[in-house]
């Protein structure tokens, strides 16, 4: 078993409100260190000169001012009493405005509204499931539409900046959602994909409903997925699979 999955492979689901989640939770392997999961960065990134970036990490979720070359804990006004995992983040796409930031904990997500320094938590329904992955519309300033991947609960969906999030796993066969891709044309298609511990689904209603993909189980599992936009609007989906090649599913939509 690959080691993204091993670590996450927890025998329960643990509250974020009950339990607030070690590294060794995380890293039973000692030969793991403080690994960073999940990197997000300002749109008007541009180190060293400006640019606020974010670390996902075992230990919590770092933030750097400076392009990257000082970190600070981003969760220092939460006070916590231990470590508290971090598997995912995003930034809002007109971040300069709203300042949004989003951090996938287990139970939950963290909102910040002020660049990352103060947090609020939006629980997820009950069993409390831990996220793995999260994406955000391209279009979020309009639509607030954010897709929560997780360890053996699938799917959420909010369509409230987060607020609130409700499971969208219909036709998805496989709820060990490793990792999530959204469409740059999410606002126009609302096309998603998820990787999981046996293959790739693909939704064209915004998460309502999922279809597999045609995808050898040889492959599986899935850690990571992106999207390929080529000229003409030819478009490509970009896969990370266990001790393999990086993989390329094509999509043959115009836009």
């Amino acid at each position: 078993m690959n080691n993204f999955v091993h670590m996450f492979n927890l025998e329960e689901k643990i509250p974020l409100m009950d339990h607030k989640m070690t590294e060794h939770d995380l890293n039973p392997d000692a030969e793991i260190q403080d690994a960073v999961y999940a990197l997000a960065a300002s749109p008007d990134f541009i180190p060293p000169e400006r640019g606020i970036c974010f670390a996902a990490r075992p230990t919590g979720l770092y933030r750097s001012d400076d392009g990257g070359l000082t970190w600070q804990d981003a969760y220092a006004l939460l006070e916590l009493e231990a470590a508290l995992a971090t598997a995912a983040v995003v930034v809002s796409p007109v971040f300069e405005s709203d300042q949004a930031v989003f951090a996938g904990v287990g139970g939950g997500v963290l909102r910040s509204f002020d660049r990352g320094r103060s947090w609020h938590i939006a629980a997820l329904p009950s069993p409390p499931p831990f996220v793995l992955s999260l994406v955000i519309s391209p279009n979020f300033e309009r639509d607030g539409v954010l897709v929560a991947g997780t360890m053996e609960d699938g799917v959420f969906r909010s369509a409230d900046r987060g607020s609130s999030w409700s499971a969208w796993n219909f036709g998805l066969l496989d709820l060990n959602v490793l990792c999530l891709a959204i469409s740059p044309y999410f606002g126009h298609d609302e096309t998603l994909f998820v990787g999981t511990d046996s293959g790739i689904f693909r939704s064209t209603n915004g998460g309502r409903a999922w279809r597999e993909v045609d995808f050898s189980l040889d492959l599986a599992p899935v850690l990571s997925l992106g999207q390929l936009v080529g000229k003409g609007g030819h478009r490509g989906l970009l896969g990370h699979l266990e001790c393999k090649p990086i993989g390329v599913q094509h999509q043959e939509t115009h836009v």
